[in-house]
């Protein structure tokens, strides 16, 4: 079975222009993200998605594959969709499992990704597995900024919203609350499908793309993982990420590959 990872990243960002070669360390915030996924015992090939050559070039000098895409592209998916259709024209082994890597999670576990595509490759009837992660405390599951996901007996997405759900009202119930991440896998045909899809109005209203499987019925399986990975959004989180990054025990594994 073949597992790939995609990385896709993007010059323009509205609150942090130019953050995917943004310097954590004398490594390009990018460079992290691609030797983490590397780390993974899962995924045998990982690519950077980009319609940027700034991006290209520097990822090219730190040994990376890289798919060229169009600019046009709103989200992730999107992209991740174009470069897969992109690989699946080239000679090769056909791929079975996209898992998509967040370009802004520097701190990414690759025990993570593993986690994902054993979740996919374990069951012919899953085609999309998302992250989830427990939330520590009230306030953050009050937060709209985190988005919340409800699942079934089988770790099944009943829903997704901005919301608290479930909801608080009675009492907060810490083992029923769960924020979903940026961390998702799929089956090529799934992506396909999904960007090919135009989005729903739950998805507009919730401000949630998952969301597209849910309203056309289509399910998507959560898996839990206890701490979230950061994101970097600003140049704070920046910050944050690079403080964190002198106690994180993957970095020593690749850092003197700058």
């Amino acid at each position: 079975m073949r597992t790939i990872a995609v990385i896709p990243a993007r010059m323009a960002a509205t609150r942090f222009p130019d953050k995917p070669l943004a310097d954590l360390h004398g490594l390009p915030m990018v460079i992290h993200c691609y030797l983490r996924t590397r780390l993974s015992e899962r995924i045998d090939e990982v690519f950077i998605a980009t319609c940027d050559h700034v991006i290209a070039e520097t990822a090219v000098r730190f040994g990376a594959r890289v798919v060229m895409t169009a600019d046009t592209h709103l989200n992730a998916v999107d992209r991740t969709a174009e470069a897969v259709r992109i690989l699946s024209d080239e000679p090769g082994e056909p791929i079975d499992v996209v898992v998509l890597v967040q370009g802004d999670e520097p701190l990414l576990d690759p025990s993570t990704l593993d986690l994902l595509a054993d979740a996919v490759a374990s069951d012919p009837d899953i085609d999309v597995v998302n992250v989830m992660v427990p939330f520590k405390n009230r306030e953050d599951f009050l937060d709209r900024n985190n988005p919340k996901v409800v699942t079934d007996v089988r770790g099944n997405a009943i829903y997704m919203s901005r919301e608290p759900i479930p909801s608080p009202w009675k009492h907060w119930d810490q083992a029923n609350s769960f924020m979903q991440t940026g961390l998702f896998a799929f089956r090529p045909h799934a992506l396909e499908w999904f960007a090919a899809t135009p989005r729903t109005d739950l998805e507009a209203a919730e401000s949630i793309d998952m969301l597209r499987l849910a309203y056309h019925g289509r399910p998507l399986r959560m898996v839990v993982v206890p701490e979230p990975s950061i994101g970097v959004d600003t140049p704070d989180d920046l910050r944050r990420a690079a403080e964190l990054l002198l106690d994180d025990p993957y970095f020593p594994r690749y850092r003197d590959q700058s």
